[in-house]
């Protein structure tokens, strides 16, 4: 965390929209069918996060504990855009989608991505979380 108080307090507030995204995200996931209400509060909080990113990591050119917490989230999204949605969230927003990927590029992060499509789709299934999204 950064040592300004002001710095801290931004970095706080990323947090917990990363909290909101997360609460968000499976808000959509665990209903039974699709509603584009659930949709339009993922894509608003994806326009916030599009807003507030700075440069090649979220306050700029340094990677910061706030870029991790987001991470989770994003490859959540991620690995239903890319076997579940008809339709790219994160591809509509340039720099939210190049910040992802360029922190999925981090070898810290490449390890523990590896896999997580497969995983979480899987665990998605096992948990009847996905039959409004086949529709």
């Amino acid at each position: 965390f950064p040592t300004q108080p002001l710095e801290r307090a931004k970095h706080a507030a990323a947090i917990a929209l990363a909290d909101e995204l997360s609460r968000e995200l499976f808000q959509f996931l665990k209903q039974k069918k699709s509603e584009i209400r659930a949709l339009n509060r993922l894509d608003h909080l994806l326009s916030i996060i599009e807003k507030q990113i700075q440069g090649d990591y979220y306050f700029g050119e340094e990677f910061y504990f706030v870029d991790l917490v987001f991470i989770p989230h994003l490859l959540q999204i991620n690995a239903l855009e890319q076997n579940l949605l008809p339709f790219s969230m994160l591809q509509r927003y340039k720099r939210l989608y190049n910040w992802f990927h360029r922190i999925t590029e981090r070898v810290s992060v490449k390890e523990i991505s590896r896999n997580f499509n497969q995983h979480f789709i899987e665990h998605l299934y096992k948990q009847d979380l996905v039959a409004h999204l086949k529709n």
